[in-house]
């Protein structure tokens, strides 16, 4: 046959599947030939395996802007010193521990000291509180420090006064150990004087949203009739694939959380994207009661679109549900709903919400990448324009403890307001605050306070990369020792 163009040859209306069409292997540089029914199965392969685009944005639950801290389970120690159980805690160096009436006295006598409770169980990752009720006793003024040990010391250095004062230590573990110990550490010698103590607490803590309105984790929110929900952390109750799962304790029959809050809901620039098409919702639940939970999505032309419910068997389950949206439709939601009369805790990991009419457990994504905006500014716990005086130097700024877990180990970057001021900064000389990545790179972003009005408050925003455990550093050069004060508001993070 006559060498001719493809654009010559015989048109075919309808093809068969042994057809053989001519395609180039590129990895051979060679034209071969394949059949139709192979062309259109390995399209569908490469189609299956392609990730979803979820259309749900914070949907590994890392970012909780509206939250408080909270406890999550039972202490892992707690002594109110009421009693008298001075004999359960560890006295090391020249530390001394005596009951008076409703509280202890501590005291060194020649040295250093410490007193602690033992053998206490740590997990590597979380977040964990130390409280006590501290004042002055017989020593006005001591500077001592709330501390734990994990396999690395975690402090916080408090100063006593005449009166009580509740005063923290925040920390995330560093490693796994059920052999750690919480505390107080003085490192000066207290001559036989004493500070006194009472109401000793250490928890594992997470950020929750307990609060009677409708907050949840950025971009969720839930029926305002006392639904409480926590971040979840790694553990027995998330699922595999995602380091957290959101948990959720309804409080009454119908209670619901859903995406995107009331507002966004309901806005055309959401809706009218689904108007007439088909969209599928799945999502992992862990749910110890029948007929309770499972998710829907829900417009205002078609009313709730169920899944099945979970079988309440206690363990993970991949819910699925899809529905074709009216043309109508001026709102549209995603949810999980509870149903019982009396309905029960449960978990949900890994929700995805796609266009199309199937989702398949395990292919679950979420968007590399994505940028949470928060939905509330997150300031860190120490920098604030009250705090008095930063440290010169570089250091690190582990956010997560600093957000009170408001931001997720392992972000990527963080949108970042920084304001500075110096008491003498009129008088010239290098005065700035740089931030970044690491001890060494640090220059994402800076703030210039040289040669101004002694105490004027210069801001400059912008993106600063995290680190691999989603921290950054800081490098600061002020005029004098504890003249410069900054603070900080974050208010987008980017998820790995």
């Amino acid at each position: 046959m006559a060498n001719k163009k493809i654009s010559e040859l015989t048109a075919l209306t309808e093809a068969a599947s042994a057809d053989l069409l001519p395609i180039v292997d590129d990895s051979e540089s060679e034209t071969k030939k394949i059949t139709l029914a192979n062309l259109i199965a390995s399209m569908l392969e490469a189609e299956k395996m392609a990730p979803y685009q979820n259309i749900l944005t914070n949907s590994g639950f890392g970012v909780w802007s509206n939250s408080t801290l909270e406890n999550y389970g039972a202490a892992i120690a707690d002594d109110d010193c009421a009693d008298d159980d001075t004999a359960d805690w560890t006295k090391a160096g020249t530390a001394a521990l005596s009951f008076d009436t409703d509280h202890y006295e501590f005291s060194t006598s020649g040295g250093e000291g410490r007193t602690s409770l033992g053998n206490l169980s740590f997990k590597a990752g979380h977040l964990y509180l130390i409280q006590c009720d501290i004042k002055d006793g017989t020593q006005a003024g001591a500077t001592l420090q709330l501390k734990a040990y994990d396999g690395a010391s975690h402090y916080t250095e408090v100063t006593t006064t005449a009166g009580w004062v509740t005063e923290s230590c925040l920390f995330e573990a560093g490693s796994t150990t059920a052999t750690g110990w919480a505390g107080i550490y003085e490192t000066d010698d207290l001559s036989g004087n004493n500070i006194e103590i009472k109401n000793f607490t250490c928890y594992e803590v997470t950020p929750g949203c307990i609060a009677a309105n409708a907050l949840g984790p950025d971009g969720w929110s839930h029926h305002t009739s006392g639904v409480d929900l926590w971040r979840e952390p790694n553990g027995d109750n998330t699922k595999s694939g995602s380091y957290f799962a959101m948990k959720i304790t309804p409080a009454l029959q119908d209670d619901y959380v859903y995406f995107p809050n009331a507002t966004i809901a309901t806005f055309p620039f959401w809706y009218k994207r689904f108007q007439g098409k088909t969209l599928t919702f799945g999502a992992w639940v862990k749910s110890s009661t029948a007929n309770d939970a499972r998710i829907a999505i829900y417009t205002s032309e078609d009313g709730y679109t169920y899944s099945s419910y979970h079988s309440g068997g206690g363990s993970y389950e991949w819910l699925e549900v899809t529905a074709t949206v009216n043309a109508a439709a001026s709102s549209l939601y995603a949810m999980i709903r509870f149903s019982n009369a009396s309905p029960g805790t449960a978990y949900m990991s890994q929700p995805i919400l796609v266009f199309g009419s199937s989702i398949g457990e395990g292919n679950y994504s979420s968007t590399p990448g994505e940028w949470v905006y928060t939905e509330a500014p997150i300031i860190p716990a120490d920098w604030t324009l009250t705090t008095s005086g930063i440290s010169t130097g570089a250091a690190i700024i582990n956010l997560e403890v600093q957000s009170k877990g408001m931001i997720p180990k392992g972000a990527l970057a963080v949108l970042l307001l920084a304001t500075a001021r110096d008491s003498n900064s009129a008088g010239g000389g290098n005065c700035y605050i740089h931030f970044g990545r690491s001890s060494s790179n640090y220059y994402a972003l800076r703030v210039d306070i040289d040669e101004i009005d002694d105490d004027l408050k210069i801001s400059n925003s912008g993106i600063v990369p995290c680190d691999s455990n989603g921290d950054i550093y800081y490098s600061a050069t002020a005029t004098g020792s504890g003249t410069m004060d900054v603070s900080l508001n974050i208010v987008g993070v980017q998820l790995r």
